[in-house]
Protein backbone atom coordinates (compact mmCIF):
# COMPACT_ATOMS: atom_id res chain seq x y z
CA UNK A 1 0.00 0.00 0.00
CA UNK A 2 1.10 3.66 -0.25
CA UNK A 3 1.83 5.99 2.41
CA UNK A 4 0.09 8.65 0.92
CA UNK A 5 -3.09 9.57 2.99
CA UNK A 6 -6.75 9.51 1.90
CA UNK A 7 -8.48 12.72 1.62
CA UNK A 8 -12.00 13.59 2.39
CA UNK A 9 -13.99 13.97 -0.52
CA UNK A 10 -14.32 17.80 -2.50
CA UNK A 11 -17.56 19.70 -1.75
CA UNK A 12 -19.66 21.20 -5.10
CA UNK A 13 -18.21 24.45 -5.75
CA UNK A 14 -15.26 24.08 -3.71
CA UNK A 15 -11.47 24.10 -5.72
CA UNK A 16 -10.50 20.32 -6.28
CA UNK A 17 -7.92 18.85 -3.70
CA UNK A 18 -4.41 18.41 -5.46
CA UNK A 19 -3.62 15.07 -6.26
CA UNK A 20 -0.96 13.52 -3.80
CA UNK A 21 1.31 10.69 -5.52
CA UNK A 22 1.01 7.22 -4.33
CA UNK A 23 4.30 7.07 -2.55
CA UNK A 24 5.63 3.91 -1.46
CA UNK A 25 8.02 3.43 1.81
CA UNK A 26 10.52 2.28 0.37
CA UNK A 27 10.82 5.11 -2.22
CA UNK A 28 11.57 7.11 1.23
CA UNK A 29 9.57 10.30 0.36
CA UNK A 30 9.00 12.57 3.49
CA UNK A 31 4.70 11.53 3.37
CA UNK A 32 3.83 14.09 6.21
CA UNK A 33 5.92 17.23 5.31
CA UNK A 34 4.50 16.63 1.34
CA UNK A 35 0.89 16.09 2.39
CA UNK A 36 0.91 19.01 4.94
CA UNK A 37 2.40 21.40 1.81
CA UNK A 38 -0.27 19.98 -0.25
CA UNK A 39 -2.96 20.27 2.51
CA UNK A 40 -1.57 24.02 2.83
CA UNK A 41 -2.37 24.95 -0.70
CA UNK A 42 -5.34 23.41 -0.64
CA UNK A 43 -6.37 25.66 2.00
CA UNK A 44 -5.54 28.66 0.40
CA UNK A 45 -7.30 27.55 -2.69
CA UNK A 46 -10.65 27.20 -0.66
CA UNK A 47 -9.79 30.58 1.18
CA UNK A 48 -9.55 32.48 -2.18
CA UNK A 49 -12.19 30.62 -3.86
CA UNK A 50 -14.92 31.54 -0.90
CA UNK A 51 -13.11 35.48 -0.68
CA UNK A 52 -14.08 35.17 -4.51
CA UNK A 53 -17.09 34.14 -4.29
CA UNK A 54 -18.69 36.54 -1.15
CA UNK A 55 -16.97 39.47 -4.15
CA UNK A 56 -19.07 38.18 -6.65
CA UNK A 57 -22.10 37.63 -4.69
CA UNK A 58 -21.90 41.48 -3.61
CA UNK A 59 -20.94 42.41 -7.01
CA UNK A 60 -17.49 43.27 -6.56
CA UNK A 61 -14.61 42.74 -8.91
CA UNK A 62 -12.44 39.42 -8.07
CA UNK A 63 -8.82 40.78 -8.19
CA UNK A 64 -5.77 38.69 -9.01
CA UNK A 65 -4.17 37.55 -6.26
CA UNK A 66 -0.21 37.00 -6.88
CA UNK A 67 1.33 34.09 -4.87
CA UNK A 68 2.58 35.44 -1.44
CA UNK A 69 6.34 34.76 -0.32
CA UNK A 70 5.05 31.57 1.76
CA UNK A 71 3.79 29.98 -0.88
CA UNK A 72 6.60 30.49 -3.63
CA UNK A 73 8.05 29.10 -0.53
CA UNK A 74 6.10 26.16 -0.26
CA UNK A 75 6.02 25.18 -4.09
CA UNK A 76 9.96 25.27 -3.98
CA UNK A 77 9.99 22.92 -1.26
CA UNK A 78 7.54 21.06 -2.51
CA UNK A 79 9.48 20.36 -5.61
CA UNK A 80 12.26 19.89 -3.80
CA UNK A 81 10.70 17.06 -1.70
CA UNK A 82 9.46 15.52 -4.64
CA UNK A 83 12.81 15.38 -6.28
CA UNK A 84 14.29 14.02 -2.86
CA UNK A 85 12.36 10.75 -3.43
CA UNK A 86 12.88 7.71 -5.32
CA UNK A 87 10.12 7.41 -7.29
CA UNK A 88 11.58 4.91 -10.01
CA UNK A 89 12.38 2.70 -7.61
CA UNK A 90 9.58 -0.13 -8.27
CA UNK A 91 8.43 -2.86 -5.03
CA UNK A 92 11.00 -5.44 -7.37
CA UNK A 93 13.98 -2.98 -7.14
CA UNK A 94 13.70 -2.81 -3.63
CA UNK A 95 13.56 -6.49 -2.93
CA UNK A 96 16.09 -7.41 -5.11
CA UNK A 97 18.13 -4.35 -3.06
CA UNK A 98 17.93 -6.15 0.34
CA UNK A 99 18.75 -9.07 -1.13
CA UNK A 100 22.01 -8.24 -2.48
CA UNK A 101 22.78 -6.53 0.92
CA UNK A 102 22.12 -9.36 2.59
CA UNK A 103 23.68 -11.89 0.58
CA UNK A 104 26.85 -9.35 0.01
CA UNK A 105 26.80 -6.77 2.68
CA UNK A 106 25.73 -2.94 2.51
CA UNK A 107 29.02 -1.85 2.03
CA UNK A 108 29.40 -3.84 -0.96
CA UNK A 109 27.99 -1.29 -3.54
CA UNK A 110 29.62 -2.94 -6.50
CA UNK A 111 28.20 -6.43 -5.56
CA UNK A 112 24.67 -5.11 -5.53
CA UNK A 113 24.92 -2.85 -8.24
CA UNK A 114 25.88 -5.89 -10.54
CA UNK A 115 22.87 -8.03 -8.88
CA UNK A 116 20.67 -4.62 -10.10
CA UNK A 117 22.00 -4.79 -13.75
CA UNK A 118 19.61 -3.86 -16.34
CA UNK A 119 17.70 -1.66 -14.17
CA UNK A 120 20.17 0.56 -11.55
CA UNK A 121 23.63 2.22 -12.20
CA UNK A 122 26.04 2.09 -9.62
CA UNK A 123 25.64 5.82 -8.87
CA UNK A 124 21.51 4.60 -8.22
CA UNK A 125 22.18 2.33 -5.97
CA UNK A 126 24.87 3.95 -4.19
CA UNK A 127 22.65 7.17 -3.65
CA UNK A 128 20.19 5.01 -2.90
CA UNK A 129 21.95 2.95 -0.23
CA UNK A 130 22.77 6.22 1.56
CA UNK A 131 19.71 7.26 1.47
CA UNK A 132 17.55 3.86 3.16
CA UNK A 133 20.00 3.63 6.07
CA UNK A 134 20.00 6.96 7.25
CA UNK A 135 16.21 7.75 6.51
CA UNK A 136 15.25 4.02 7.08
CA UNK A 137 14.05 4.12 10.31
CA UNK A 138 11.90 6.84 10.35
CA UNK A 139 10.01 5.79 6.55
CA UNK A 140 9.98 2.11 6.41
CA UNK A 141 7.14 -0.05 8.45
CA UNK A 142 8.58 -3.17 8.14
CA UNK A 143 12.64 -1.50 9.29
CA UNK A 144 13.36 -3.70 11.92
CA UNK A 145 12.46 -7.09 10.11
CA UNK A 146 14.16 -5.50 6.92
CA UNK A 147 17.65 -4.24 8.67
CA UNK A 148 18.02 -7.49 10.78
CA UNK A 149 17.57 -9.54 7.59
CA UNK A 150 20.87 -7.71 6.55
CA UNK A 151 22.67 -7.89 9.30
CA UNK A 152 22.23 -11.39 9.98
CA UNK A 153 23.30 -12.10 6.21
CA UNK A 154 26.62 -9.90 7.10
CA UNK A 155 26.94 -11.86 10.27
CA UNK A 156 27.44 -14.81 7.77
CA UNK A 157 29.64 -13.45 5.90
CA UNK A 158 31.39 -12.47 8.80
CA UNK A 159 31.58 -16.07 9.78
CA UNK A 160 32.45 -17.32 6.64
CA UNK A 161 35.49 -15.04 6.58
CA UNK A 162 36.88 -15.82 9.65
CA UNK A 163 36.69 -19.79 8.60
CA UNK A 164 38.69 -19.05 5.12
CA UNK A 165 41.32 -17.18 7.41
CA UNK A 166 41.69 -19.87 10.18
CA UNK A 167 42.07 -22.51 7.26
CA UNK A 168 44.53 -20.53 5.32
CA UNK A 169 46.55 -20.29 8.16
CA UNK A 170 46.48 -23.63 8.55
CA UNK A 171 47.64 -25.03 4.91
CA UNK A 172 50.22 -22.40 5.02
CA UNK A 173 51.35 -23.49 8.32
CA UNK A 174 52.48 -27.02 6.32
CA UNK A 175 55.08 -25.19 4.11
CA UNK A 176 55.53 -25.59 0.52
CA UNK A 177 53.60 -28.54 -0.34
CA UNK A 178 50.79 -28.97 2.20
CA UNK A 179 48.94 -31.50 -0.47
CA UNK A 180 51.67 -33.77 1.36
CA UNK A 181 52.62 -31.74 4.46
CA UNK A 182 49.59 -31.04 6.19
CA UNK A 183 49.06 -32.98 9.11
CA UNK A 184 45.59 -33.64 10.55
CA UNK A 185 44.44 -34.04 13.88
CA UNK A 186 41.02 -35.56 14.74
CA UNK A 187 40.83 -36.21 18.57
CA UNK A 188 37.70 -37.89 18.98
CA UNK A 189 35.97 -36.47 15.86
CA UNK A 190 37.17 -38.63 12.79
CA UNK A 191 34.42 -39.18 10.45
CA UNK A 192 34.18 -42.51 8.24
CA UNK A 193 33.85 -40.96 4.69
CA UNK A 194 37.31 -39.81 3.51
CA UNK A 195 40.67 -41.35 4.43
CA UNK A 196 43.52 -38.64 5.85
CA UNK A 197 44.67 -38.30 2.70
CA UNK A 198 41.11 -37.43 0.71
CA UNK A 199 40.56 -34.84 4.05
CA UNK A 200 43.88 -33.20 3.19
CA UNK A 201 43.36 -32.58 -0.51
CA UNK A 202 40.08 -31.48 0.76
CA UNK A 203 41.40 -29.25 2.56
CA UNK A 204 43.98 -27.59 0.48
CA UNK A 205 41.09 -27.63 -2.58
CA UNK A 206 38.90 -25.41 -0.18
CA UNK A 207 41.58 -23.31 0.34
CA UNK A 208 42.43 -22.90 -2.92
CA UNK A 209 39.06 -22.29 -4.71
CA UNK A 210 37.63 -19.90 -1.40
CA UNK A 211 36.04 -21.25 1.23
CA UNK A 212 32.13 -21.60 0.97
CA UNK A 213 32.80 -22.43 -2.75
CA UNK A 214 30.77 -25.94 -2.13
CA UNK A 215 29.52 -26.52 -5.84
CA UNK A 216 32.50 -26.02 -7.36
CA UNK A 217 34.80 -28.45 -4.86
CA UNK A 218 32.22 -31.04 -5.58
CA UNK A 219 33.39 -30.66 -8.99
CA UNK A 220 37.04 -31.26 -8.34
Amino acid sequence: AGASSSKPPTEPGQPKRPKVPDMKDYQLFNVQRINELHEAEYQRELKRTKAASRLSEAGQEVPDEKPSPEEIAEKKELEELDAAGFKDWTRNDYSRFIKSAEKNGRDKLNDIAEDLLGTKTLEEVTTYSEAFWRLGPTHIGDWEKVSKKIEEGEKKIAEKSEMATLLTSKVKSAGDNPWDNLTLKYGNNRGKLFNEEEDRFLLCMTDKLGYGRWEELKRE
